[in-house]
């Protein structure tokens, strides 16, 4: 199985934007793959090749969401945005 130890050296504030594209194409072609019934390997080899594409994607997307969520903490954004405090009317 692929999990996102593979990726564990990457720097994913460096990498999770082209991670993002990359995980784009793949589940593109993923999904181009599935639906596609006129030629190519075999029904039986199709399925597989698409759940090892799809574990990459995972993998992949661990990196995306630290990067993002790194840039939303830096940058006071998200979950990391600073509330305002409630003014009430006297």
């Amino acid at each position: 199985m692929i999990d996102h130890d593979i990726f564990r050296h990457v720097d994913y504030e460096q990498q999770c934007v082209n991670f993002a594209y990359a995980v784009g194409s793949l589940a593109k072609a993923g999904r181009l793959a599935l639906e596609n019934d006129n030629g190519g390997i075999g029904s039986e080899h199709k399925e597989s090749a698409v759940a090892t594409v799809f574990e990459v994607i995972e993998a992949m997307m661990a990196v995306v969401i630290d990067g993002a969520e790194t840039f939303e903490r830096q940058l006071g954004k998200g979950v990391y945005a600073k509330k305002e405090a409630s003014h009430e009317a006297a």
